[in-house]
């Protein structure tokens, strides 16, 4: 008697799986981004399925203008994706919800502090606040990247 083959919870066999998703990673997604237009909107991006988040982001900026940095992007399953995540890894989502946010003012201030002392860790951090890195105070104009 020759053993059954497990199946998914929607009946596919492993290798019906595996064939799909090889299927799947050969051609671009379709990845329907809400919160992006105004009055409800709705963006679509046609992406390849090893893109990362911050790739999404980065195609966000280029048709709309809004900075990588005020967006915060979360897909089913996933609330706080990862830049460098892929949308393999996030199980090719179709949809995700874009959330724009504001620069933080105590952020701002604090961020040339730590362009200042060198700690590349805190300033990324302090970067995903979301702080400005054009913001200034300063009566000359520099700002953090200017340090």
């Amino acid at each position: 008697m020759a053993p059954q083959e497990a199946t998914t919870a929607s009946g596919k066999t492993a290798a019906d799986f595996l064939a799909s998703r090889a299927q799947l990673e050969g051609h671009d997604v379709e990845v329907v981004v809400h919160g992006a237009l105004e009055g409800g909107a709705a963006l679509k991006l046609s992406m390849h399925p090893q893109a990362t988040v911050g790739e999404i982001k980065r195609r966000i900026f280029d048709l709309l203008g809004l900075p990588t940095t005020l967006q915060r992007l979360s897909f089913p399953g996933a609330s706080a994706p990862e830049d460098d995540d892929r949308l393999s890894a996030l199980g090719y989502p179709s949809e995700v919800r874009l959330s724009k946010l504001r620069f933080d003012d105590r952020a701002n201030r604090q961020l040339r502090a730590l362009a200042l002392s060198g700690d590349a860790e805190a300033v990324a951090a302090c970067l995903r606040t979301p702080a400005d890195p054009s913001w200034t105070d300063d009566v000359t104009g520099l700002t953090p990247l200017h340090t």
